[in-house]
């Protein structure tokens, strides 16, 4: 019998891998999201670089930067997922 994380496992990756997020195969946009996706990791690894500024406040900025990326970015793909999903809709519309 599966134990609960493979069931959870299984879960996600149905929900990653359906039709719903079909708008995140759009190949012009890969390279773009990807180098977008790299800004996160780079900054918070340059943040501890920085041997003058003291630990808690880069931790500060490690925990704000966190959860503003992923509120902003939630909104963002919110949007680009309503504007795709507008666009494929009217261009369905209009060849049919």
């Amino acid at each position: 019998m599966p134990d609960l994380e493979t069931k959870n496992f299984n879960r996600l990756s149905r929900s990653i891998t359906s039709d719903e997020y079909e708008f995140l195969k759009v190949e012009e946009f890969k390279i773009p999201i990807i180098i977008i996706g790299v800004i996160g990791p780079v900054t918070l690894i340059n943040t501890f670089c920085h041997i003058h500024t003291p630990f808690l406040f880069s931790m500060l900025r490690t925990f704000n930067g966190i959860w503003l990326g992923l509120a902003l970015g939630l909104i963002a793909v919110t949007i680009f997922y309503y504007t795709v999903k507008i666009f494929r809709e009217n261009i369905n519309y209009e060849e049919g």
